[in-house]
């Protein structure tokens, strides 16, 4: 049950950042976040090499290699746009004629 928890746990601090990811502001450090599970039985015997007290830390000594933030928030954008800035008129035809004027026929 461990495993599934921090990936719950890792998932769920992406989720609280990812406002920071996407912002227009560049000052961004890592594009990496953790959140160790710490009121767990023997978890300081799982993790004894690194520094649990703050997740920061912990963050950086395991993502400090692979965290480049300029390539890893440019292909969270790079996919955005992919999707929706370039065919966004299309997708829209389609629903149109796939669905016609449906929001007016329900008033």
């Amino acid at each position: 049950m461990l495993f599934f928890d921090q990936i719950l746990a890792g998932y769920f601090k992406h989720l609280e950042k990812v406002k920071e990811v996407l912002s227009i502001n560049g000052g961004l450090k890592r594009t990496f976040f953790t959140q160790a599970l710490k009121n767990i039985k023997g978890f300081d015997q799982l993790v004894s090499r690194y520094d649990t007290e703050d997740d920061d830390k912990l963050t950086d000594s395991l993502y400090k290699e692979l965290d480049n933030s300029v390539e890893r928030r440019n292909e969270v954008l790079d996919h955005l746009i992919s999707r929706f800035a370039e065919t966004f008129s299309d997708y829209t035809f389609v629903m149109k004629s796939l669905y016609g004027n449906l929001p007016t026929k329900l008033y």
